[in-house]
């Protein structure tokens, strides 16, 4: 069965993309190993003795602030590990347009990061044009316009914007590299594990697992923790260096 390519908009990123293949896709894939339909088909492929027999059982509806609460309870729950995703070696060729787009983009991992191949491979994503310019798009990733092409108008009227508010917009974005006003956001080694750990502890506090105070305790002990994991001296380096940058003294 031939490919067709389909075109999609830059925002529509999950209905086709995510949920799987059309009803005319499906019918040509039954065609192509012949099953009349898709129940046919799981008969011929999933035995019926390790089919669960009762629907899955979700619980009564909740109202928002229920859902809210109960997410809350489910994620006070987690366990920060490291993550291992990416750490895997495999020989591989890499396409000349792959290895100049995306792996000699200006992009970089600190030499004392721990997880590496893991840091490249998300740098990577986000230094792909495409997915870059989704996630701008839809404006719920928190991912702010940094690439050349975010500073031309057109990258945002494509995606719905009236032509007036996109130049202006982008007129924006150039004339703050020039505001002695500028604040850049914290980045010192641990950003993310300091956040983590106060989220994890409000969550306990709305949860009522714990106090305010014993979950401030909790977090502040996780802080000092997390301060001795990645070194004092380092994460007082790179807030000057922060510092520095607000001052526009680098």
């Amino acid at each position: 069965m031939p490919f067709k390519p389909t075109d999609y908009l830059p925002y529509d990123f999950a209905n086709r993309r995510h949920i799987g293949p059309s009803p005319a896709e499906m019918s040509d894939m039954l065609k192509m190993v012949g099953a009349p339909n898709l129940n046919a088909l799981i008969d011929e492929t999933l035995p019926e003795s390790i089919r669960q027999k009762e629907p899955l059982y979700f619980g009564k509806p909740m109202s928002e602030r229920e859902l809210l609460y109960h997410m809350r309870v489910t994620a006070s729950k987690n366990k920060v590990m490291n993550s291992l995703i990416g750490q895997g070696y495999y020989g591989t060729v890499t396409p000349p347009v792959i290895q100049r787009n995306i792996l000699e983009n200006p992009v970089g991992v600190a030499g004392k990061s721990e997880n590496q191949d893991m840091a490249f491979d998300y740098l990577c994503f986000f230094a792909n044009g495409a997915n870059h310019q989704a996630d701008i798009g839809i404006g719920r990733f928190g991912v702010n316009p940094f690439m050349e092409e975010d500073f031309k108008a057109d990258v945002w009227t494509a995606i719905g914007w009236d032509a007036q508010v996109a130049q202006e917009y982008v007129d924006t974005l150039a004339d703050m590299e020039k505001s002695t006003n500028r604040v850049f956001p914290l980045r010192v080694p641990g950003t993310f594990q300091f956040n983590s750990a106060l989220a994890t502890g409000t969550a306990k506090a709305l949860a009522g697992q714990l106090s305010p105070q014993e979950a401030l305790d909790e977090v502040a002990a996780e802080w000092e923790a997390i301060l001795e994991r990645v070194g004092a001296d380092n994460v007082r380096d790179a807030y000057a260096i922060g510092v520095a940058m607000e001052d526009n003294e680098l």
